[in-house]
């Protein structure tokens, strides 16, 4: 929502300093020849012509190495915007290269002649021309064999600059670059917030890619940048930051994660007017966007200790507006159903009403809001599929996976004495989780074993596709072209490749130390006295205290002692906490033991289950068809007399957590009733941090 007309009206408009003009900079002269050569219509030069442009981007990277041998006189905040600088130049020219040489190749061919300038009217030079060439070629003919020639010549060019291409296609996976033309120099302001909610979609190198230099943290020293506009994308806490940040840019762009508060945008509007300086101000947007969206279909708020705290009202708030942004994103103003409280939902709906922001259309998402409470068995239970093993064994973190000091873990460091914070997040990062990345997309949400086969595939068919690529000195030019065409597509598919299938080796040890397939079928399917009594042995106490709770509505004397044989004393009221609800139970599954074909699982067992449920998975199908049958009677409107019946998308959100378990469950159900679902929680659950927030609350 743009609310810059909104702010002006707060300004002492005949009192304000006019905008001075942009102060031209060294390098402003190198930005202007790059952006002259991009507006070049490349495609339709001649071949001459393609040579002087060669000739132009050669001069205009001896600028740009010039560049590297300036010493900026500055503050630190300067010259990593210079070197931001730098980056974006080779950049945009790097692309003009890439076109260039791409469009010569396909002019080069097999012929000789150099074609003749376009629109050229001069018969003479015409002529002049041709019998020039005319008589070259003869003179070609009688010394050797022209094909031979031809061949050679084509040949030598070509591998020439074969190294030197492949590295500029290995640099530019894509020409997103031409698309921000013009824009290069900002520097952007983040806090902890924005940061979180931008950290798993984009990366630095795109940020550039959009033309900025660098980002700043907006409770960090910074230091002034002259002339160099600056985007703030940042809390509405921290809008009045602003105004001691007010001589270190050119000018501003505000951007609030949800909406700025009409006193915060009057005291900014006012503060600046009475300094003359309210026209730095270029723009103000809220942008609704407080979420964290990790995967196309699932979303977090981020929101610590979330399960302690989901009574408190300060959450409960800030949850509102984040279902807000959640909307405002989906375009849909949601049908509301709450399990047991409705306070979020009343909230919600009132906020809806006041905003009317969001249009009403005629298809309905339905949000459907579960407290934690409703299933506290779910996110203690051992888990099968990908994402939730990840989260589980490893740990992910805002898409980050958080591998094991050492690269292994017998699961020791989970027991009794290490159910703290600190110790959670004793971990490393080792991996970045790319929501585009095709085999996470792919697979996040399938079982294992499934997972392990489909990575072993991927990368056989890698190393075959590597190998048709591969150039030497006799490959000829159609090769050496499709090898340039797939060179950044094969080295982002490489990296991903080795990536999953480190994961899926770190977690196949640890499953084997620890049984997990063992615990997991055992607490899905049931269990016979002979399987109780070899996996009590089994497993860190971890593991059996989840073990314990898990069975313990199906068999209270085997749960109680299997608890009890482990002596896990320090986890007394935690059982007790768990003993005392009565949760919902779904009923067992039934598994496929599935030969799959891998060199990585070993002797993993191959376990699919048929048709996995969860709790809240029956909850929501339970509610859906309750809306297809017309009976609305718990359902909160936030629009009277509309249309309820024909719901284009559903969004579960769980208050206290969710998990990627219950994830998949729910895409099982996305399968059946064949409507998009999505997942959210306040944040996202294994089950050592759910039993350490219950620890923590029980104990308090």
């Amino acid at each position: 929502m743009n609310r810059t007309k909104e702010f002006l009206n707060y300004l002492d408009l005949d009192n304000q300093q006019q905008s001075s003009p942009k102060k031209s900079l060294f390098y402003d002269s190198i930005l202007d020849e790059i952006l002259l050569l991009q507006r070049r219509p490349i495609q339709k030069l001649s071949y001459s012509n393609i040579l002087k442009i060669e000739d132009e981007i050669d001069k205009i990277q001896e600028n740009i190495n010039k560049l590297n041998f300036i010493e900026v006189e500055g503050t630190e905040d300067e010259k990593i915007h210079f070197e931001g600088i730098k980056k974006i130049l080779q950049s945009k020219l790097n692309c003009i290269k890439m076109k260039v040489e791409k469009h010569k190749s396909n002019k080069m061919g097999l012929n000789l002649e150099l074609e003749p300038e376009k629109g050229s009217t001069s018969i003479n030079n015409n002529h002049f021309n041709n019998i020039y060439l005319e008589q070259k070629n003869l003179e070609i003919i009688e010394s050797s064999n022209l094909e031979g020639y031809k061949i050679t010549r084509q040949r030598l060019l070509e591998i020439e600059n074969i190294q030197d291409t492949i590295n500029e296609h290995l640099q530019i996976q894509d020409e997103r670059i031409d698309e921000v033309i013009g824009r290069t120099g900002e520097v952007l302001i983040l806090d902890k917030r924005s940061q979180d909610i931008i950290s798993p979609l984009i990366k630095l190198n795109e940020l550039r890619d959009c033309g900025v230099t660098s980002y700043f943290l907006i409770n960090q020293k910074r230091n002034k940048i002259e002339s160099t506009p600056a985007i703030y994308f940042i809390s509405n806490n921290n809008i009045n930051s602003i105004l001691n940040d007010i001589d270190l840019y050119s000018n501003f762009h505000i951007n609030c994660v949800t909406s700025i508060k009409i006193r915060d945008l009057e005291k900014l509007g006012y503060e600046l007017s009475s300094k003359g300086l309210g026209l730095r101000i270029g723009s103000v947007y809220d942008q609704f966007l407080d979420f964290i969206s990790l995967q196309d279909d699932l979303f977090s708020l981020e929101i610590k200790d979330s399960y302690i705290l989901k009574e408190n009202t300060d959450l409960l708030i800030n949850t509102v507006l984040s279902l807000l942004s959640v909307f405002v994103t989906l375009e849909g103003i949601p049908l509301i159903y709450c399990k047991d409280d409705k306070t979020i939902g009343k909230m919600l709906s009132d906020k809806i009403k006041g905003t009317n922001i969001i249009k009403n259309n005629e298809k309905r998402p339905l949000l459907i809001i579960v407290d934690r409470d409703y299933d506290i068995i779910t996110p203690i239970q051992h888990v099968w599929s990908y994402s939730a093993l990840i989260h589980d064994l490893l740990g992910i973190e805002k898409n980050k996976v958080m591998g094991s000091k050492g690269g292994k873990d017998d699961g020791s460091n989970l027991g009794k004495d290490n159910l703290s914070k600190d110790n959670l997040n004793n971990n490393i990062t080792n991996f970045n989780l790319d929501p585009s990345d095709k085999i996470w997309k792919l697979n996040s949400n399938e079982y294992f074993p499934l997972v392990v086969e489909r990575v072993d595939k991927e990368f056989v068919d890698y190393k075959k596709e590597m190998a048709l690529r591969s150039l030497d000195s006799r490959s000829d030019k159609k090769t050496i072209q499709e090898a340039l065409e797939k060179a950044p597509e094969l080295a982002k598919r490489n990296e991903s490749v080795n990536s999953h299938i480190s994961i899926c080796l770190e977690m196949v040890d640890i499953i084997k130390n620890r049984n997990i397939d063992d615990f997991y079928k055992i607490e899905k399917s049931g269990f016979t006295n002979e399987e109780i009594l070899e996996i009590s042995e089994k497993g860190n106490d971890l593991d059996i205290l989840r073990l314990g709770l898990s069975i313990y509505q199906k068999d209270k004397e085997i749960s109680e002692a299997i608890i009890k044989k482990r002596n896990l004393k320090d986890y007394d009221e935690v059982i007790k906490f768990f003993k005392s609800k009565n949760p919902v139970i779904v009923e067992d599954n039934k598994f496929i033991l599935k030969s799959v074909v891998s060199g990585i699982v070993g002797n993993v067992k191959r376990l699919l289950p048929e048709k996995e449920k969860s709790p809240i998975s029956e909850l929501v199908e339970e509610i859906y068809y309750k809306i297809k049958n017309e009976k609305y009677e718990e359902i909160i409107d936030p629009i009277k007399n509309s249309n309820k019946d024909d719901v284009s998308s559903i969004v579960v959100f769980t208050l206290g957590g969710s998990t990627y378990s219950e994830l998949k469950t729910l895409k099982i159900l996305e399968e059946k009733i064949k409507i998009p679902i999505y997942y959210g929680g306040t944040e996202i659950l294994n089950a050592c941090e759910f039993i350490r927030q219950i620890k923590e609350k029980v104990n308090k």
